[in-house]
């Protein structure tokens, strides 16, 4: 029994239709969300934020953030910072989405990151180089807190960062003088009294310091002059007999004669011992004692 025009017709719109749903797939690929054809890998951009530094480095941590964008519909979002494990971030059925976090480590480390999207489409992953240095150079000194009329004055300190590899810095003497690391200045050449030497530092992120010692220079006639004028030496003859013995002693010694040098200073002990409680005060007296002293011993260590 044959079929009725009516049932050749439908069975021809049945068949059409099924072939018409099986070839459009093969032909338009994968479907993606409302049934669109997802034809296009993800493309993943990245953002940071923080505070910029010089040469490409970061003063601050950091906030990344990730934004993800496909034709149809993303999956996931991965990432991984140095050698952290690889994040993976679950997106929701858009064609754009973001997905952010903090780098919170100095150093330079790399970031890595890709976008997949629910057709199966997987993007090459993209790596860019993160320099974070949040912290100053460290300056360090090493002075002595005084120094005699008679001693150098070695001027030095280190500067360090944990971070970069070339740190600038200068260094002043009084706010005044310029001066290098391991320079030697002549206490004699400086005002007797408190110097100070300033650095200032620069690492290349950017970030600076500024840090400062100070140390005393010594000298026999000065203080006994400070001691006069303070009234802890209360008998102008005696001024004026320390002044004497002090400057013979140390004229000889700017002549060479460190013999003669000694002598004279031994003198002056003396003379500081026999007034000490006396006409001199007896913490005055010490000093210029322990100065005294100082003295004779550099005179001995150059000799």
């Amino acid at each position: 029994m044959g079929l009725s025009m009516r049932g050749k017709v439908g069975l021809g719109v049945f068949t059409g239709a099924a072939i018409i749903s099986f070839l459009v797939p093969f032909f338009l690929g994968p479907i993606g969300v409302g049934g669109l054809s997802d034809k296009a890998t993800p493309l993943t951009t990245p953002r940071v934020e923080g505070v910029q530094g010089n040469a490409d480095w970061w003063r601050s941590h950091v906030k990344v953030t990730l934004t993800a964008e496909d034709d149809t519909a993303l999956a996931k979002i991965h990432y991984r910072v140095g050698s952290q494990a690889e994040q993976v971030v679950q997106t929701p059925s858009m064609k754009l989405y973001s997905t952010s976090f903090n780098v919170n480590t100095d150093g330079t480390q790399s970031l890595q990151y890709w976008a997949e999207d629910r057709a199966g489409h997987r993007e090459e992953p993209k790596t860019m180089i993160l320099k974070i240095d949040t912290a100053a150079p460290v300056v360090s000194f090493d002075l002595k807190d005084e120094y005699t009329q008679l001693e150098n004055v070695r001027i030095s300190f280190s500067v360090r960062d944990e971070q970069s590899a070339r740190v600038s810095f200068t260094a002043k003497l009084d706010d005044e003088t310029d001066v290098s690391n391991g320079e030697t200045v002549l206490a004699d050449d400086l005002a007797h009294g408190v110097h100070k030497v300033r650095v200032t530092a620069s690492d290349e992120a950017g970030n600076t310091a500024d840090a400062t010692d100070a140390f005393r220079v010594k000298k026999l006639r000065e203080l006994i002059t400070e001691y006069g004028d303070n009234g802890e030496i209360d008998n102008g003859g005696i001024i004026n007999s320390l002044y004497v013995k002090a400057d013979h002693a140390l004229d000889k010694i700017d002549q060479g004669q460190t013999k003669v040098g000694l002598n004279k200073l031994n003198a002056l002990e003396n003379h500081l011992e026999a007034q000490m409680g006396k006409h001199i005060d007896t913490d005055a007296a010490n000093a210029l004692l322990a100065l005294t002293t100082d003295l004779m011993n550099a005179l001995t260590q150059d000799a």
